[in-house]
């Protein structure tokens, strides 16, 4: 599976989960879903008469959501080309086991707004490394994500990937997301893959999606194909983002191919996994997160270190619990987002 670590924690930079009311966090993540809304108070003064007081009553100012980002971690196994050491080296596994890791939510802007607070940050921390959520990118979002993992399964050279996605449709109703990911990062568009996600926000801070990854491929990527339905649902813990443990986000999914346990994989079984991923945002620019792929467990924590650029890094380790691959391995996902 192109590391739908990889893919799914360059393009999870794309999909961060956005504000209640919209649809980037790859993370790829995709998206992987960032702009900066303005605080605006509306005064309204009556003239003062006598025993009377001045009333001011302000609109509680809105806060942009952002998505960054991510699909799940396939499974692969290297050719045996041990002749070359090259870092990054493309990984076209004979058997499904380990993969590239390309972010798939990358960090996304969004045009909804909400009733918290002003927010000192333009960008959102993720809330999944590499698994996808029912978030994603809208009209005039574009993003980008590099995700990198120290080593792929069942090998010691290090491995990563770059996914790129593009919103359509309206953050009220349906948006698609459109995301490209380069799985060999020493020769970019020699292989690489084309995935479509379709995604709604419903009330009460709930998001869903459909999506496919390997809808289109060219050379050798890694992961197939794959079918996913994902639900997120945003729980508002404080009204102001600037307080800390002021959201938690909670992701539910299912899903073929790259979504199946390793031994399903291994064994070529047409199966459905169950993945899900839970955020807490721990302080307005960090969250921390847990999230089981379909095949293991991965922690990790996403940061937005710079207030006024929505820049999301996301370092984490995988395979925690060694139910698949050969032990946890260290991955980060970096990703921008923005509108146009």
């Amino acid at each position: 599976m192109l590391s739908v670590v990889s893919w799914s924690l360059g393009l999870n930079a794309l999909s961060t989960l956005p504000s209640s009311d919209s649809s980037l966090p790859i993370a790829l993540a995709l998206v992987a879903e960032e702009s900066k809304n303005l605080v605006q108070s509306s005064p309204d003064l009556k003239p003062l008469n006598a025993g009377d007081v001045t009333q001011e009553e302000t609109i509680a100012p809105s806060t942009p959501n952002f998505t960054l980002a991510q699909e799940s971690q396939p499974n692969s196994s290297p050719e045996n080309d041990t002749n070359e050491e090259q870092l990054f080296a493309p990984l076209h596994r004979k058997q499904p086991g380990q993969t590239p890791f390309v972010p798939t939510d990358l960090p996304l802007v969004s045009d909804t707004q909400d009733d918290r607070s002003a927010p000192n940050y333009v960008g959102t921390p993720a809330s999944s490394i590499g698994v996808p959520g029912g978030t994603g990118a809208t009209w005039r979002s574009f993003g980008v994500g590099m995700g990198i993992q120290s080593r792929a399964r069942f090998t010691d050279r290090a491995d990563g990937g770059l996914g790129i996605g593009l919103g359509f449709g309206t953050p009220n109703t349906i948006g698609l997301q459109v995301g490209l990911s380069f799985v060999d990062l020493s020769d970019p568009f020699a292989d690489g893959s084309v995935s479509l996600k379709l995604h709604r926000p419903l009330p009460h801070n709930v998001s869903i999606a459909l999506g496919a990854t390997g809808v289109l491929t060219w050379g050798g990527p890694d992961g197939g194909s794959s079918i996913y339905g994902a639900v997120s649902k945003q729980f508002n813990l404080h009204k102001d983002v600037q307080r800390p443990f002021s959201q938690l986000t909670v992701t539910l999914g299912s899903g073929s191919g790259q979504f199946r346990s390793e031994s399903q994989i291994n064994a070529d079984l047409e199966a459905v996994g169950v993945f899900g991923a839970v955020s807490l945002r721990v302080l307005e620019p960090v969250s921390t997160i847990v999230e089981w792929t379909g095949q293991d467990l991965n922690l990790g924590i996403s940061v937005v270190p710079f207030r006024q650029i929505p820049l999301v890094v996301t370092p984490a380790v995988a395979d925690v619990t060694g139910r698949a691959g050969d032990g946890p391995r260290f991955i980060v996902g970096i990703g921008y987002g923005t509108q146009f």
